[in-house]
């Protein structure tokens, strides 16, 4: 599974360097096919790369003689939820310090934040349910030793009751309901997860994953206090329950 980690980490790097490129030395009116599907971030192109790299990583248990298979795959599962949150806090880095200054702004990112979030949250209860279920299964061991007692299982254990309730409150009516509490907690469950995984994951993934991901943070809140700063808003339109507000900003705002 280590090795797995790293095959993950340098496919982000491609999908980095692929979209970094067409931005950047193609003109979008002369993109024609696959490579306007990348330059445009196409849902397609999206979910082909995410499901080819699942696959990439997963298939090859399927067609090895492994005794410990069933251990195996539920670990590459959380391995790869987690060598993705590299890639999800990269794309969420604003100017002026973001790898994609002058060629993507950071709110076309978003629906690929979205969309990469849902993928890490759905994994990652899938590895949870998965050994769940084998040590419920297993008459020679004990579920409540296992999940609750081991340690380093109770830290997953914990992750994984966040993400049920994470994706729970992320329901649209839930959301809209009190998206303060929404945002808030979306924050600290997502903190907890990269802060908290390497002291689950057996083999570590403090080194590279950890170690990236606090580096990026912590470009992350530098871009944060160094741009904050009040905005005006040119127009209100509508405001929902005290809690929504549509606005409209001067461009120079986003």
């Amino acid at each position: 599974n280590i090795p797995s980690g790293y095959y993950l980490l340098l496919s982000c790097f491609i999908f980095i360097a692929l979209i970094s490129f067409t931005r950047k030395f193609l003109l979008q009116g002369a993109n024609q096919g696959f490579i306007k599907w990348i330059y445009g971030f196409n849902p397609i192109f999206l979910f082909l790369y995410f499901t080819l790299t699942i696959i990439a990583l997963v298939f090859p248990l399927f067609i090895t003689q492994h005794d410990h298979y069933y251990n195996v795959f539920t670990k590459r599962l959380g391995r790869i939820a987690y060598g993705f949150t590299n890639l999800i806090i990269l794309i969420m880095l604003q100017e002026p310090l973001s790898i994609f200054n002058g060629m993507i702004s950071y709110l076309e990112f978003i629906p690929l934040h979205k969309w990469l979030s849902r993928g890490i949250f759905g994994i990652s209860i899938l590895h949870g349910i998965l050994f769940i279920l084998k040590w419920y299964r297993d008459p020679e061991v004990s579920l409540w030793e296992k999940m609750v007692v081991k340690k380093a299982n109770f830290i997953g254990f914990v992750i994984f009751i966040e993400f049920c309730f994470m994706s729970i409150i992320s329901m649209k009516p839930l959301r809209h309901k009190s998206y303060k509490f929404f945002y808030f907690s979306h924050q600290l469950i997502n903190l907890s997860f990269i802060i908290l995984i390497p002291f689950h994951a057996r083999p570590r993934v403090t080194f590279p994953f950890l170690i990236i991901n606090i580096f990026l943070m912590v470009i992350y809140c530098l871009n944060k206090t160094w741009k904050g700063h009040r905005i005006s808003i040119s127009d209100k339109i509508e405001t929902f329950e005290n809690q929504f507000y549509i606005v409209t900003l001067h461009s120079t705002e986003l």
